[in-house]
């Protein structure tokens, strides 16, 4: 019921405001030692309290942190509060401490599966945490990722709902259709991002009782594949749960009056509907925007995910949305792209896909919307060098992963690209590089609200708005020196000292 989205993108002259689109990212990543295994050492105790930080939190395991951007509509700002992030936690990393850059942990002993199991500082998810724990084992739970935030300009959706109102009859049943329709294309072509951007070729030592003969060998991605982070099959919350909206909400449903899940939160899919406390409330109240989760850490780049891989999703989300056709069969269509995944989420590395044919033709599909888009050089630049890994998969990551394996381990490059990552910040001269353009007295002003969990967002250069909770401030940041920023902060949010 969505044909003509290009259309009218065209017609109305939408390209501009759809670049627009907001993203946000959030990175799990393990803290480790120099031994190179998880780090034993508690959470940072000087990084605000976990149960309200924005922006810093742990995750299943007390060496797990997970950094939160927030959404911005300029790729450049999410980038650089990326790297403010990752600045701030690396600076309150102990001496003996780096972040592991791969999504598969290091290598495991069951000793320190215990430790993992009987250390952990979050009494309110503790219950939960147990359940999982019994449920899917820790080696399963501490495997980390990406997830990439994304919603459309709501001035886009009201503009094109005018073509469709004799479809729809209210607003949030058309944005609805937009953002389910688009979480349905990203699932069904879900094979491609698991080509060019899967990272977790192997597991290490430790993490599986016995290694399962498909992974007998280096693959693309364990993650993305069947053996990686998804529910277990008895569970029945399949890839058809996104057969519609009505599907999703009604799967899960029955998944935890079933028992099979403990809440929402246990759906591991592909793409979760966000916006909304309760998942039963997006039909009636709409889907504000879509979370992307099927990203492995990218164990190349200082901040767990290249600029140039997030310019390239932004224009990729946005080719979904407006060139991707609709399937005659959905669930039919559902239950093929999730076999195709997998088949190429298990493939060697090194060999071309059996999906190459399909994955030229939405290149071609991505030329158009770029196009269209007026996009930058940096998006067609990032477009010629997926092409090149169609023909040469030895330059996507796994490929590369691949050839840095010693005796069928990463464990060494892992320890080492760890501690060559930290030593690059140290070696940094500014407080927070991301910043760099800023005066000093401000970039420590940024640290200072990221440690203590206080939000802040750029008005203009020469403002920043800052809250925490109902608390909102506006700083003018001439105002701010060197002598003044912790006490100037320290008076606006006296709570979180």
């Amino acid at each position: 019921m969505l044909r003509d989205i290009l259309k009218y993108v065209q017609e109305m002259d939408l390209s501009s405001e759809l670049k627009q689109s907001m993203l946000g990212v959030e990175i799990e990543e393990h803290r480790i030692l120099k031994n190179g295994r998880l780090s034993n050492h508690p959470y940072p105790s000087d990084l605000g309290s976990r149960q309200f930080h924005p922006y810093l939190q742990s995750d299943f395991a007390e060496s797990q942190n997970e950094l939160i951007t927030d959404p911005h509509s300029k790729l450049e700002d999410t980038i650089s509060q990326l790297n403010s992030l990752q600045t701030v936690l690396h600076k309150h990393l102990r001496s003996d401490e780096a972040i592991w850059p791969l999504s598969m942990p290091p290598v495991l002993t069951a000793k320190e599966i215990e430790f993992i199991k009987d250390n952990f500082d979050r009494p309110a998810y503790a219950k939960y945490r147990d359940y999982l724990t019994e449920k899917y084992g820790i080696q399963k739970k501490i495997v980390t990722g990406i997830h990439v935030n994304f919603s459309l300009p709501n001035s886009v959706l009201k503009k094109l709902y005018s073509k469709y109102e004799s479809d729809y009859k209210t607003f949030v049943q058309f944005k609805n259709a937009v953002y389910f329709g688009l979480a349905q294309q990203f699932v069904l072509h879900r094979y491609f991002l698991t080509y060019f951007l899967g990272a977790s070729p192997i597991a290490e030592k430790g993490f599986y009782d016995s290694m399962p003969t498909e992974l007998s060998h280096p693959v693309r991605s364990i993650r993305n594949s069947t053996w990686g982070y998804v529910n277990r099959k008895q569970d029945d919350v399949n890839v058809t749960v996104y057969s519609s909206l009505k599907h999703y909400v009604k799967s899960i449903s029955n998944g935890i009056a079933k028992k099979n899940l403990y809440s929402a939160a246990e759906f591991y899919g592909p793409v979760r509907l966000r916006g909304q406390e309760s998942y039963l409330d997006y039909p009636s109240q709409g889907i504000d925007y879509l979370e992307f989760r099927v990203f492995d850490n990218d164990p190349f780049d200082l901040n767990g995910i290249s600029a140039e891989t997030l310019t390239f999703l932004k224009t990729y989300l946005l080719c979904l949305f407006i060139n991707a056709p609709e399937p005659a069969d959905m669930h039919k269509a559902l239950k093929k792209s999730f076999d195709a995944n997998n088949q190429v989420a298990l493939e060697s590395p090194t060999s071309k896909s059996s999906m190459e044919k399909e994955m030229r033709k939405l290149v071609v599909d991505l030329k158009k919307t770029a196009t269209t888009l007026s996009a930058s050089d940096k998006v067609f630049h990032m477009i010629q060098r997926i092409e090149r890994m169609i023909d040469h998969p030895e330059l996507t990551p796994s490929g590369r992963l691949s050839q840095l394996m010693v005796n069928g381990s990463l464990q060494k490059f892992g320890s080492q690209q760890a501690f060559k990552f930290k030593a690059d910040r140290q070696a940094e001269p500014d407080v927070l590089p991301a910043l760099d353009s800023f005066p000093v007295a401000v970039q420590k002003l940024v640290s200072l609200l990221i440690e203590i969990g206080a939000r802040y967002k750029f008005l203009s250069r020469d403002s920043l708005k800052v809250s925490n909770g109902d608390n909102q401030f506006e700083i003018d940041l001439s105002s701010v020196t060197e002598d003044n920023y912790q006490e100037q902060t320290r008076t606006l949010f006296p709570e979180l000292f």
